[in-house]
């Protein structure tokens, strides 16, 4: 892990503010912070952000800015800049979240694939844990909330939520459905298939698609498949695909190339189910 720092970003994509005035080095500015950010850092990374973040007047003008860089790699640590004028009180930030969560609940009220919320993912910006629960359960009882994914949980949740990357522990599951909400993330670099073929991230490299296939299997077999007569009820494998840096997929970064084995997978799927049903 490593430690950068920059400041002075003076995003505003939401309405761009032409920079070029103070000078050529401004051009693409945006595109030029997006790319050296990604040659650079790594997602175990932090960047200590000095201010001058983004030209918004207020969270909401600022928006689009947080938002390009969360999908930056790296832990980001902000310092209020004297340009700052979005910077509100802790107390705003608090209701800027708890807005756009009941804005987020009302807008997929509907829709038939959502069966369950995160309200915060382990320690970012949690607050409140229990009072979010409440004011999510009640907007929408029909949902599951898992309140603090991975992290300390206060009173309130659906879930007693865990994420397990390292080591050989076990599953007690409790009172509350246990939930393996994160797990997982083996990589396997297929080449000509990557996002950066200079850096790469996960959570154990795999050299072969066999070993992958074998470590995915043992994790299950290990990890989950005793602990699901005991209230184990889910879990999430990390990832789906792999994202940027991120080579911990089932499939590539391009959805060209399905780097495990399928009927592998599956048989693990029937193994799970036979769990349930006993």
């Amino acid at each position: 892990m490593k430690v950068f720092a920059i400041s002075d970003l003076h995003l505003s994509i939401n309405n761009p503010k032409p920079m070029d005035i103070f000078g050529s080095r401004w051009d693409n500015y945006v595109e030029k912070i997006y790319k050296n950010w990604q040659n650079i850092i790594k997602p175990e990374d932090t960047v200590v952000i000095g201010g001058d973040i983004s030209w918004g007047m207020n969270l909401k003008q600022a928006k689009e800015d947080f938002a390009f860089l969360h999908s930056l790699p790296g832990k980001k640590l902000i310092l209020k800049g004297n340009h700052d004028y979005w910077w509100g009180t802790a107390k705003k930030m608090k209701e800027f979240f708890e807005q756009h969560m009941k804005d987020t609940i009302k807008h997929l009220y509907n829709h038939p694939s959502v069966v369950a919320y995160t309200i915060f993912n382990e320690g970012w910006g949690q607050f409140d844990g229990d009072r979010m629960y409440g004011i999510a359960k009640k907007m929408d009882s029909t949902r599951l909330y898992d309140a603090t994914s991975g992290w300390f949980i206060q009173n309130d949740s659906d879930f007693d939520s865990f994420h397990i990357y390292f080591g050989n522990k076990k599953l007690n599951p409790k009172e509350r459905p246990l939930f393996l909400s994160e797990f997982g993330g083996y990589t396997y670099k297929v080449d000509g298939h990557v996002f950066n073929e200079k850096k790469t991230y996960g959570y154990g490299t795999c050299k072969s698609k066999e070993e992958l296939m074998n470590r995915i299997v043992a994790r299950y077999e290990n990890l989950l498949l005793p602990a699901v007569s005991k209230g184990a009820c889910g879990c999430v494998y990390t990832q789906l695909s792999d994202v940027e840096d991120e080579i911990n997929g089932l499939y590539t970064y391009d959805r060209k190339v399905c780097k495990v084995v399928k009927e592998d997978m599956l048989a693990m799927s029937e193994k799970l189910y036979a769990q349930l049903e006993n």
